[in-house]
């Protein structure tokens, strides 16, 4: 069995308890985890987030374009939106079909922080510190985009 959020947080220290001023949210996602990259200008922190059980297996579904769709684990993704919660802005990344699952619920089920995305794009997975760096990049654009 795999751990649970709860469970489960990696460098998660005093830099958790500062009090962000702007709080932005880096969210990588596939089926088996999600990195939720909590940062600002000074400081910031990784929360891993997996679900509590090994993800099912695909399935196929005629209505689907490709004929094939992963079955949705809504546990998984209402842990990953209570880990995103305190973030006023959101850049989604990862890879395709986890991130239109995680919009499609975030929608149905969490407008208020769906409304927070800023942006998504697909990325591969990498290190921390490129996504940390991939954020800080992303907002840093859209602060002189809306200036």
């Amino acid at each position: 069995m795999m751990p649970t959020r709860n469970a489960v947080s990696e460098n998660v220290s005093a830099k958790a308890t500062i009090a962000f001023d702007q709080h932005y949210a880096l969210v990588w996602l596939d089926r088996f985890e999600a990195r939720i990259i909590h940062f600002n200008s000074e400081a910031s922190h990784v929360e891993i987030v997996r679900p509590s059980h090994a993800p099912g297996g695909w399935r196929i579904a005629a209505e689907s374009a490709s004929g094939v769709c992963s079955a949705v684990d809504t546990e998984f993704y209402r842990d990953v939106v209570e880990a995103c919660e305190a973030a006023d802005a959101l850049l989604l990344v990862g890879h395709s079909i986890a991130k239109t699952e995680f919009v499609k619920y975030l929608h149905l089920h969490s407008p208020h922080v769906f409304d927070r995305i800023s942006g998504i794009e697909t990325l591969a997975r990498a290190t921390d510190a490129l996504l940390l760096a991939e954020g800080r990049r992303f907002f840093d654009m859209a602060e002189h985009r809306g200036a």
